[in-house]
């Protein structure tokens, strides 16, 4: 690994979790803002976690698509030990934007499938599960000129998760990953998950994107999970009654309980 290359200025703590610290900071060099996610140091001895932090970086590393987060530098410093050095998004998250009362309708919701799907296609092709899509990992940034008025650019982002499949296993990779509400079935009963997997998830994204509402919360984990293994989406709600045949049709399909009657790929989701 290498030490930081760049001279970092103006830091601002974002946020301080259990595995890293996230700073906003400014590259003197280059006079731009980036994202910085250092390894907590309590932990940076731990071998496994040592291993999942390179493994986010190496997945966002290989990665070059406007629908997805980039990553400008990876190593591991003297003084701030393992980081990784990310570009800076201006705007809020979808998650946000849904607590916020936003409801997304027939042509913004598609738009919000298409960008997610194009990001999504871009990773599995080169090999890259996400395995934890939902609305906290979706960044929305306001279109450059000149968009379409009311436009917006969305990125995918926290690649912690991610499963590469040529990268080695981690002693957790059989146990349940992902966030409960967002699982795919197949990932909620201890199955490996697929890129259809990640296409469900997608689904249900794009669902409470609609209706303010994710179909699949319990009152506890184990409901929640119940809910995903057991139950199909119902699609009787108003709001995606009142979408597009196109936008009803693709939700039908992302949210089947099967992962083999979904779509075999984010490609052929795309066109749908």
């Amino acid at each position: 690994m290498k030490p930081l290359s760049l001279r970092l200025t103006h830091r601002e703590l974002l946020q301080r979790g259990d595995l890293t610290l996230c700073w906003r900071a400014r590259d003197a060099v280059l006079d731009r803002p980036v994202f910085v996610k250092v390894l907590n140091p309590a932990l940076a001895q731990d071998a496994e976690i040592r291993a999942r932090f390179e493994r986010e970086a190496k997945a966002v590393a290989r990665l070059d698509h406007p629908n997805l987060v980039r990553i400008y530098e990876y190593g591991e410093d003297p003084d701030e030990g393992m980081y990784m050095i990310l570009e800076w998004v201006e705007g809020t998250t979808l998650a946000k934007q849904i607590t916020n009362g936003k409801r997304f309708t027939g042509e913004e919701l598609l738009a919000l499938a298409r960008e997610l799907l194009s990001g999504l296609a871009v990773l599995h092709s080169v090999g890259i599960l996400h395995r934890d899509l939902k609305p906290e990992n979706v960044l929305v940034t306001p279109p450059s000129p000149p968009a379409k008025a009311g436009g917006n650019r969305y990125k995918i982002t926290d690649f912690s998760l991610a499963a590469l499949r040529d990268a080695p296993k981690l002693t957790h990779h059989e146990a349940i990953v992902g966030t409960p509400a967002y699982m795919a079935p197949e990932q909620a009963a201890g199955g490996q998950p697929t890129e259809r997997s990640d296409l469900f998830s997608v689904g249900i994204v794009l669902y409470e994107a609609a209706t303010g509402k994710n179909p699949m919360i319990g009152e506890t984990m184990l409901d929640t999970l119940r809910k995903i293994r057991e139950s199909d989406v119902s699609l009787t709600h108003s709001a995606i009654i009142a979408l597009p045949p196109s936008g009803r049709s693709l939700l039908e399909q992302l949210l089947r309980k099967s992962p083999q009657d979904r779509p075999a790929s984010a490609h052929d989701a795309l066109s749908l």
